[in-house]
């Protein structure tokens, strides 16, 4: 019962920082930047996303773990998110040349 409890809440949890992440972060971040700065913010965004997934992962390791993970990280993974969505968007607005850098692997 206390598991499945755990589950709902987790879901329900997953579902509002998936939506925070795009809703937190300023579509004019990135406007200024150019193209190179844009890169290097990519990378460490991207590094950013990948470390909290990891952790994220770890942390489920345990029956209450995925509720763990979502309340110890799932706010910071969405607005991750939503930061590199938004760097994304501008190198492609900008008509950089080339991929921003290599894509992480998307486990989640």
């Amino acid at each position: 019962m206390i598991l499945a409890l755990a589950l709902a809440c987790a879901a329900v949890l997953s579902g509002c920082s998936g939506l925070s992440g795009t809703l937190l972060t300023d579509p004019g971040r990135y406007e200024l930047y150019s193209c190179e700065q844009l890169a290097r913010e990519r990378k460490t965004v991207a590094a950013r996303e990948d470390e909290l997934r990891r952790l994220m992962n770890h942390a489920q390791d345990n029956s209450a773990g995925l509720l763990l993970a979502e309340l110890g990280y799932g706010s910071d993974y969405a607005a991750t998110r939503g930061q590199l969505q938004v760097a994304e968007a501008a190198w492609r607005e900008k008509r950089c040349e080339g991929a921003p850098s290599a894509e992480p692997a998307r486990s989640r």
